[in-house]
Formats: structure tokens, C-alpha cells, sequence
């Protein structure tokens, strides 16, 4: 189990540190991600890290500016090092740290996600403003740990309310302890589960993505995304086909590029073959902003310029995969999803009343993708 507190105040020993003497180096921007490994649960206690040739390669560095990293580690008591085991996590000093809430994600070194990390960080900090102990506790499907303290009993034995990080795979085990009368929340929920939780509303935000492509002049507006049962894709046409409707503007099937997974490549392909009909679009949402980012480079290789010949909306501000900023997008707001969740579920245990679903908001940020339909701008001879 993770003793948050001990973990986090070493990471903000370090920040303070490294802002005093200005950017971390690169050594210190590694032991903090490893810090926040230890404290999510990715590397769990006991466990043995990657090598320092794997951790090398993953971070792009040398093997001396990891083991720098892992020394900082050793010395705050996080890790212990061995010339022929590897490194290895150590549990926090003795003491009664029986956990209250369990935390519930599918994050590990196998399978990341900035949104998650986001997320767990939110619930995290808030959990850590309160008296209440808990756990980080890694599961996926699969898990042999889901036949054994995962099973719904025990559960309620070992923790007073969980928190799920979103729903995927376990939506009837969370539906069931719900109804049971037990706390539980999800934190950005995306799925349609009647339990209590926070969340975006997708079909908002794709609608007001369409309004402001109206606003700007086009007409020839395609979606760009998965498929409609695959979590908030759903959302998210609806809201782009309620966003055409509202602007008198008929749905055009051809319109809509649908990708088998979320993958920049397929969106790319996709966005091709939009731009390839006789009459293309001028303008594209994209339900995350790795879809934009597909579109962007297909639009570029056509011979477009992004903003001016062609305009493309995004979802997310974390998938984006340039360097530049250059994207207009709706911000998933994901510390606050967490936040807000650790904070429902407080109020639940404690016997408060609490809402059963609370939106979080996400804001458009307007950069450079996006911009009038040259035809509509007014002539200036």
C-alpha cells in the first residue's frame, strides 16, 4: 500500500528545489516520474523496476542520467538498489496505514495514458487534503487479483468506498456495489452506467465545435472519430449531428470517418479519403486530439494549410502529438474529474448529500486550426 503523504512530500521537496535553482535537470524530471509510478501504483511496493538499458531507451537518455535518477530514490528510502537483483520499491517506515479508500485504475507500465495519470493525480491531492487513508490498486481484465480482493465482499470489508478510474470492465461490479448501498464513484465516467460520478458532456462539446465552424462560414463539416458504441464516440456524434441540425445543415453520412482504433496513422487514412471526395470538407472535428493530429498531417501532405484552407477542432489538449501548441480544442478536464470524484465520494461516506452525477466543464482554448472559410470572408478589391 502507498503511503501518499510520504511519497508526495518528497515530490514537492524536489519541485520547490528544482524551482529555486530553475528547470530540473533531466535526471530529477525522471526520478519525479518514477516518484509518481511508485505513488499510482504502476510500480507497485516490492516489485523490481525495468532495467536501467529498458528505463534508458523508454526515456530516450543515457543509462548514467537513470541510475542519477534512481540514486535520488535510494537516498529518500522509495528504492533499494542491488548490482544483480535491479531496484527494487520499498514499502513506506511501519506504521497503521490501514487504507479507508480504495482507488481502482487499469495504469501500468504496460498500458499509460497522460488523461489517467491526470486524473489520478486530482483524486490523489484531494484524498490527501482529508483524514481518509488509501489505496492504489492496479486491475485489469484478466486480473487474478479480481477473483480474490476485488470480489465485491471482501471489498466492502477492506474499504469504507472506492473510487473507479472510469468504468472499462468493471461496470457491472461497480453497478452491483452501487446498488448494494455501498460509496463508490467513477471518476470520468464514459460509458452509460446510472451510478454516481463525474463526467464530460461530449455531445457539448462536439456540438459546440460544430456552432463555432458555423460561425466561421463552413458548411462541409465531417466527424472524425470511432465507432458510435465504443465509450463517448457516441457522445460525440450526437452531438456533432445535433450541431449540423441546429445550424440548418444536413447530415451527410460520407461526411462522417470512422477509425478502428485510436491511432493517429488510421486517422490520417481516414482524412484522406474525406479529402478525396468530389467534394470534401472544410472543416473537421475530430473526438480526440491524436484524430486531429492525423488530420493535420493528411490536410498538410494535400497541399492545405490548416487554419486557412481547412479548419480542424480537437478534443483533449494531452493527445496531441506535436510540439507546437497549435491545435484548437475543447480541454478534457481531467485533475478535475478526480478531484471532484474524491470529493463526492467523502461527502457520501460521511452521510452528506451529495448530487449523483456532476458535469466538470471542458473549455475551448482557440489557437490556429481553426479559422473562416476563405469564401465567406469579404472581398477586398
Amino acid at each position: 500500500m502507498v503511503d501518499f503523504k510520504y511519497t508526495e512530500i518528497r515530490a514537492l521537496e524536489i519541485f520547490v528545489y528544482g524551482a529555486s535553482m530553475g528547470r530540473p535537470s533531466i535526471s530529477r524530471q525522471i526520478a519525479e516520474e518514477f516518484r509518481k509510478r511508485i505513488a499510482s501504483g504502476i510500480y507497485p511496493y516490492n516489485s523490481f523496476l525495468p532495467s536501467e538499458r529498458e528505463l534508458s531507451v523508454e526515456f530516450k537518455t543515457s543509462r548514467d542520467t537513470i541510475a542519477s535518477a534512481l540514486k535520488d530514490l535510494a537516498d529518500e528510502g522509495l528504492v533499494e538498489r542491488s548490482p544483480r537483483r535491479g531496484t527494487q520499491v520499498l514499502p513506506p517506515p511501519t506504521s497503521d496505514m490501514s487504507p479507508v479508500i480504495g482507488v481502482f485504475h487499469n495504469l501500468s507500465k504496460y498500458y499509460e495514458s497522460r488523461e489517467g495519470l491526470r486524473i489520478l493525480e486530482g483524486i490523489q491531492d484531494a484524498l490527501l487534503r482529508t483524514n481518509f487513508r488509501h489505496e492504489f490498486l492496479v486491475s485489469h481484465r484478466g486480473s487474478p487479483l479480481n477473483k480474490q480482493i476485488y470480489d465485491n465482499v471482501l471489498l466492502r470489508k477492506k474499504f469504507q468506498g472506492v473510487i473507479y478510474l472510469e468504468a472499462v470492465y468493471f461496470e457491472e461490479k461497480i453497478y452491483g456495489l452501487h446498488k448494494e448501498g455501498f460509496p463508490v464513484v467513477v471518476a470520468n465516467l464514459e460509458c452509460d452506467l446510472d451510478v454516481p460520478c463525474t463526467y464530460v458532456d461530449h455531445a457539448q462539446s462536439a456540438r459546440d465545435a460544430v456552432k463555432l465552424l458555423v460561425g466561421f462560414g463552413h458548411k462541409r463539416i465531417a466527424f472524425l472519430g470511432r465507432k458510435a458504441s465504443i465509450c463517448l464516440y457516441g457522445e460525440k456524434l450526437t452531438g456533432y449531428a445535433s450541431g449540423l441540425e441546429e445550424a440548418g445543415i444536413p447530415l451527410d453520412e460520407s461526411l462522417i470517418g470512422i477509425t478502428e482504433a485510436t491511432d493517429a496513422f488510421q486517422a490520417y487514412n481516414v482524412t484522406k479519403d474525406l479529402l478525396n471526395l468530389s467534394d470534401p470538407p472544410t472543416a473537421i472535428v475530430a473526438a480526440r486530439d491524436i484524430f486531429a493530429g492525423g488530420a493535420v498531417q493528411a490536410a498538410r501532405d494535400a497541399g492545405l494549410t490548416v487554419g486557412r484552407d481547412i479548419s480542424i477542432i480537437g478534443y483533449d489538449d494531452v493527445s496531441w502529438t506535436q510540439e507546437e501548441p497549435f491545435l484548437t480544442t475543447f480541454k478534457e478536464p481531467c485533475y478535475e474529474l478526480g478531484a471532484t470524484a474524491a470529493e463526492m465520494l467523502i461527502n457520501r461516506i460521511q452521510g452528506h448529500k451529495t448530487p449523483e452525477k456532476i458535469v466538470i466543464e471542458s473549455p475551448i482554448i482557440i489557437r490556429k486550426s481553426a479559422g473562416p472559410l476563405l469564401e465567406s470572408l469579404p472581398s477586398l478589391i
